[in-house]
C-alpha cells in the first residue's frame, strides 16, 4: 500500500485551515502531550513527536505549500528523465506497484512516493538506485517568554525524546520568532508574552514616565523603571508636554550576533494631583489669578 501521512487529521484542522488556526491548534495538543507532563507515557511522547513533525510542515508556508502540490515535486523527482516517458525517477531498473485501492486519492499516492515517507511500494529485482537516507527530522517548540526573561536571558528545563532533561538557555536579546537550537534535534521558537507596561518595536521598548504637572512646566529630575524593574533616574526638561519622548539610547533590548541594541522611550504622562491639599490649592489659586492677569493686560506696547 502506498501510504502518506495526514498531517492536518494530526493537528485536527481543516485543509483550508488557516496559518493561525494551524497554530493554534499545534499549541493546544502540544501542551497536553508534551513530554514534561506526561512523563513516563511513551504514547503521550510519540504523539508529541507527530504533532511537531505535521506542525513543522504545516506551519511552514513553503513546506506546506509542497505538501499541498505533489505533483511539483513529483516533477522535481524525474529530473533524471521524463517521468512520464522512458526516463525512470526511481533509479535504474526500479519498479513501484500499487494496489487498486491505492488510486482511492491520488494525492497520498503522490505524497507518499515522492516526500519519501513510506511508500509501500515494491523494488523488483533489478532495482540498481540507492535511496537517499531521509532527512533528520528537527522538532520545533514554540516557548512563551517575559519580556523581562527577554532583555535579561532565561533558562528553561525540558524533557527529551529520551527522558533525559535538558536545559535550554535563552540569551538576553531574543526577540518574538527568534529561535534557539537544544540538543541534536530540538528546536525552540520565542513567543513573547505582552506586557501591560511596554510595547516592544523591534528592539525598541515605548513605555510611559509619570511627571508632575509643575515639573512638567519647570523641568527636574524623576524616577522611572525599566522592563527589569531597575529604578532610572531621568531629566525632564522645562515645558515639558504631555506625549513628549525621552529617549534613552541602548536600554531597549540588547542586541545579538553583533547588532545594536534597542533604545528606551518613555512617553511623558503629566500627572495633577487628585486631592491637593490647602497650600497647594492656593499655590494653583495664585497660579490662575497670574495666568489671568496676563491674558487681561495683553501684550505691552
Amino acid at each position: 500500500m502506498v501510504a502518506t501521512k495526514d498531517y492536518y487529521r494530526t493537528l485536527g484542522v481543516d485543509k483550508k485551515a488557516t496559518p493561525e488556526q494551524i497554530k493554534s491548534a499545534f499549541r493546544k495538543q502540544a501542551r497536553k502531550y508534551h513530554p514534561d507532563t506526561n512523563k513516563g507515557n511513551p504514547e503521550a511522547e510519540e504523539k508529541f513527536k507527530q504533532l511537531s513533525e505535521a506542525y513543522d510542515v504545516l506551519g511552514d508556508p513553503k513546506k506546506r505549500a509542497e505538501y499541498d502540490n505533489p505533483i511539483n515535486q513529483f516533477r522535481s523527482a524525474g529530473a533524471a528523465g521524463n517521468p512520464f516517458g522512458g526516463g525512470n525517477p526511481f533509479g535504474g531498473g526500479t519498479t513501484v506497484e500499487w494496489e487498486v485501492g491505492d488510486l482511492g486519492d491520488l494525492g497520498d499516492i503522490f505524497s507518499g512516493i515522492f516526500r519519501g515517507r513510506g511508500t509501500g511500494g515494491r523494488t523488483g529485482p533489478g532495482a540498481g538506485g540507492r535511496t537517499a537516507p531521509p532527512p533528520e527530522q528537527v522538532y520545533e517548540t514554540p516557548v512563551e517568554l517575559s519580556l523581562k526573561e527577554a532583555v535579561e536571558g532565561a533558562k528553561r528545563l525540558v524533557r527529551q525524546d529520551d527522558g533525559k532533561q535538558l536545559e535550554v538557555t535563552f540569551p538576553a536579546g531574543v526577540v518574538e520568532g527568534s529561535k534557539v537550537r537544544a540538543g541534536k534535534n530540538h528546536t525552540f521558537s520565542v513567543k513573547l508574552q505582552p506586557d501591560a507596561a511596554w510595547r516592544v518595536d523591534g528592539r525598541d521598548l515605548h513605555g510611559e514616565v509619570e511627571v508632575p504637572d509643575y515639573l512638567a512646566v519647570l523641568g527636574g529630575q524623576v524616577t522611572a523603571k525599566t522592563p527589569t524593574g531597575k529604578k532610572i533616574s531621568l531629566e525632564i526638561p522645562p515645558g515639558s508636554r504631555a506625549g513628549k519622548v525621552i529617549r534613552i539610547r541602548g536600554k531597549g533590548i540588547p542586541g545579538l550576533g553583533g547588532s545594536p541594541a534597542g533604545d528606551l522611550l518613555l512617553h511623558v504622562k503629566v500627572t495633577v494631583p487628585e486631592h491637593p491639599d490647602e497650600r497647594a490649592r492656593k499655590l494653583y489659586e495664585e497660579l490662575r489669578q497670574a495666568a489671568a492677569g496676563e491674558s487681561a493686560s495683553g501684550p505691552s506696547a
